[in-house]
């Protein structure tokens, strides 16, 4: 697909993962999947929600961008109270960006890495 990621994988700050990451500043994580497990079976697969969010933001900082990349077809869902806490950061100045991983917006998370960034990166559908 591109340089910076394709289905199943991404490549951050030159290194490459075959799984879902969180980029908090310039600091790369497996991410955890598991705090919204429990809304899979609503969406078909795991969704992110708000409890996933709430977990970054209490482990990592209220951040000033919000980057969200949805998977290579753009298909990870997001949860309506995740949107609501989305939108809520966004009304007190967070900037939030949500589109498919591309290389575009991985290079975005990587031009942002030195501001307060929490970047969700799924890397399938």
């Amino acid at each position: 697909m591109g340089k910076r990621t394709g289905f199943g994988w991404v490549r951050v700050f030159g290194e490459t993962y075959n799984y879902d990451v969180v980029v908090y500043g310039s600091r790369v994580m497996r991410r955890r999947k598991d705090l919204s497990r429990a809304y899979r079976g609503e969406y078909g697969h795991t969704p992110l929600s708000d409890v996933e969010l709430n977990y970054y933001i209490r482990e990592y900082g209220v951040p000033e961008v919000v980057i969200i990349a949805t998977g290579v077809y753009g298909e990870l869902p997001i949860t309506p109270k995740a949107r609501e806490l989305l939108n809520n950061l966004a009304s007190k100045g967070v900037k939030i960006i949500i589109g498919k991983t591309s290389d575009s917006i991985v290079e975005d998370v990587e031009k942002l890495s030195n501001r307060r960034l929490l970047a969700i990166i799924h890397t399938t559908c």
